[in-house]
């Protein structure tokens, strides 16, 4: 008897475990993008015909991010087993609904549930999720074999040190930007790279199959063996053999009066400036004062400054009027814009095709002689990003330091656990 309840000790142990890994990580990584995290939350909101609430989808993907994390930090803690193991199994029953009609009607192709860390198909979602509803279910039926890491005031203090840095995580990754950036516009990409394609790269490669008909006959014939004119052209089929190249980043088109001009942009050497909004009417005008500065500060410098939005020309002349904006707005599809950069507006720095630096517009210095030295480090200089990223997840070391330490002293946790059923 002893044997058994020794292995359905371990067995509980490792589906928390493995629970708490993966929701700690998918709310983790949820957190470092809750903007990202919102336009998917649109995606969901649209599919399941709830367009009502798009204006709360930024409120709801942050309430999930730490919803999911502090579901793996009770559980890694071991806290209030009870509720948590109910929390568990029914959050997890949800999404493995969730994600089995993403799979049979896929009205959306990536389930996000990783944020951009990890992209996985949805029936690859489904079939996560099944291992996790069956740990679910397991540490549900036996969650007294868990021994809490802490007790009584320990035990709030840990769970409000962990709701706290989650929290601030968000917080610190909206009003900034994501402290760790897993799309394609990251720093120290080279824009070309991304989007054009190189002089003599493979094509795509098909094999065409053609169906022609005659007397009531229809036949599959090559292009290199096409029948006479008395066969009549029914249709084509084409199967791709050999996929050619293709950039990581699709349908980037910059325009200024009507004119591509991607090319002559994307080929210049020289620093530049992208001022970037996705729509002007809904920019921070906070930081107009900020960018204006910016735009003259640069442009004295002999760098080239471009605002790059997705708005129409009525919205790009009211932000002129309300702000006194002087740069030229150059077009660029709105979501490509989201994609790049997590702020409205926000700005990137750019010398030989390279992404140097991303700054939200409420990051830029308020003052002349800041903005002058600003400009003149821009392109070099990182230390702003490690400081903010330490500064966010400060509060999430000290919390994890403190579990690793209690993990780590397991006589001192066997004198001090409390095992209350009721919880």
């Amino acid at each position: 008897m002893g044997k058994q309840r020794q292995i359905s000790k371990i067995v509980v142990e490792a589906a928390r475990y493995l629970l708490a890994i993966v929701l700690l990580f998918s709310g983790f990584v949820k957190s470092i993008d809750p903007v990202g995290g919102g336009l998917k939350m649109v995606e969901y909101m649209l599919a399941l015909g709830m367009p009502a609430f798009r204006p709360y989808a930024t409120i709801f993907a942050v309430l999930l991010s730490s919803f999911e994390f502090m579901i793996g930090a009770l559980l890694l803690m071991g806290l209030w087993r009870k509720l948590t193991a109910w929390l568990v199994l029914i959050f997890m029953s949800f999404m493995t609904l969730i994600s089995l009609y993403l799979a049979l009607f896929n009205p959306i192709t990536d389930c996000g549930c990783f944020g951009d860390a990890i992209h996985l198909t949805n029936w690859q979602t489904f079939s996560k999720n099944i291992p996790l509803l069956l740990a679910s279910i397991l540490y549900c039926i036996g969650y007294n074999y868990i021994h809490p890491l802490f007790k009584n005031t320990g035990a709030w203090i840990m769970t409000a040190l962990a709701l706290f840095g989650i929290l601030f995580l968000n917080y610190r990754s909206w009003q900034y930007l994501p402290i760790v950036d897993f799309r394609p516009f990251k720093v120290g990409n080279s824009l070309q790279s991304l989007i054009l394609v190189p002089e003599n790269a493979p094509q795509d490669e098909y094999d065409y199959t053609f169906i022609y008909e005659k007397g009531g006959e229809k036949r599959a014939f090559l292009m290199d063996s096409l029948p006479d004119e008395s066969w009549q052209y029914v249709e084509r089929h084409e199967k791709l053999i050999k996929k050619g190249y293709h950039p990581p980043v699709k349908d980037f088109s910059l325009f200024s009066e009507g004119r591509d001009i991607t090319d002559q942009i994307l080929h210049n050497s020289g620093p530049m400036i992208w001022i970037l909004s996705p729509d002007w009417q809904k920019a921070d005008r906070g930081t107009a004062g900020r960018i204006n500065r910016l735009y003259k500060t640069a442009s004295a410098k002999g760098v080239l400054v471009f605002a790059i939005s997705g708005s129409d020309q009525d919205n790009v002349e009211r932000w002129r009027n309300a702000t006194g904006a002087a740069y030229d707005n150059v077009l660029l599809d709105a979501t490509t814009i989201k994609t790049i950069i997590r702020s409205n507006p926000g700005i990137l720095f750019i010398e030989n095709g390279v992404i140097k630096a991303k700054v939200p517009g409420r990051g830029l210095p308020r003052s002349n002689a800041a903005m002058e030295q600003f400009v003149e480090h821009a392109f070099s200089s990182r230390h702003n990003v490690t400081m903010r990223a330490i500064v966010a997840l400060t509060p999430l070391i000290a919390w994890l330091l403190a579990v690793l330490l209690a993990l780590l002293i397991p006589e001192r946790n066997k004198k001090n656990a409390v095992i209350i059923n009721k919880y």
